[in-house]
């Protein structure tokens, strides 16, 4: 995921933050052989490929008016991890991990500057906690929010990256528009917990300017429920 970064604020310069993505996990099912006592065993064939479970699209319809409140610069937001996927879950590899160093203390930003340049080094900790404490000293500012829901969303707290969102677009209506806002939305179709929530957000705080990134999404996600969330919902917007 690249996140480009416009300060509609004026004065912050662009730069990319990386994150890997994952689409929906599939299920297995497998059967046992049998048969009479005293026949010969059959070989069993190859396995049958994985069923994928479809997207039951009436639940989106149902699950549209789930609205996402918007961000407040002096609440902090709760922990919350929104995506399912099981890549997430620590694997048991029978050895007992070794101790990490402990990590260098960065400084947290000053100025929406300073963030964008940790952004870019990976010290997102020290890029987010600065970037909370001069939302609450700049609470009009549309930038702050939109980079915190960049932040949150990479963390895959996709409810809270939609409130930040939501946050930059009540102060600046252009986020609308923007391209990584609305592919990080979209990309919060993957979880049954976000798909209302992505679902209310798309068709009602962005509206038109979503079917410009929800048109590829049906195409070419790489999430099969979020291309088939993607179509529904281009009917509708």
């Amino acid at each position: 995921m690249d996140i480009a970064v416009t300060d509609a604020d004026g004065g912050a310069a662009p730069t990319a933050i990386s994150a890997d993505l994952t689409g929906d996990a599939g299920a297995l099912a497998a059967g046992a052989p049998g048969g009479p006592v005293g026949e010969a065993a059959l070989p069993a064939g190859p396995p049958a490929p994985a069923a994928e479970v479809a997207l039951d699209l009436d639940d989106i319809e149902l699950t549209t008016n789930a609205p996402v409140p918007s961000a407040d610069p002096e609440s902090e937001p709760a922990q919350t991890q929104d995506d399912d996927d099981p890549t997430d879950e620590p694997v048991d590899a029978g050895v007992a991990p070794s101790a990490a160093p402990p990590a260098a203390q960065v400084t947290p930003a000053r100025t929406v500057k300073e963030a964008l340049a940790q952004i870019k080094l990976g010290q997102r900790d020290a890029a987010l906690t600065g970037l909370r404490a001069l939302w609450k000293q700049n609470p009009k500012s549309a930038t702050i929010p939109y980079l915190l829901g960049n932040l949150y969303h990479d963390r895959r707290w996709w409810t809270v990256s939609m409130e930040h969102y939501q946050a930059a677009i009540k102060r600046d209506r252009s986020y609308r528009s923007n391209a990584t806002l609305n592919r990080n939305v979209i990309d919060a179709l993957t979880s049954p917990k976000t798909r209302g929530k992505a679902s209310w957000f798309l068709r009602t705080i962005i509206g038109a300017p979503a079917r410009r990134y929800l048109k590829p999404a049906a195409r070419s996600h790489k999430s099969a429920s979020v291309r088939r969330a993607a179509a529904y919902l281009l009917k509708k917007i």
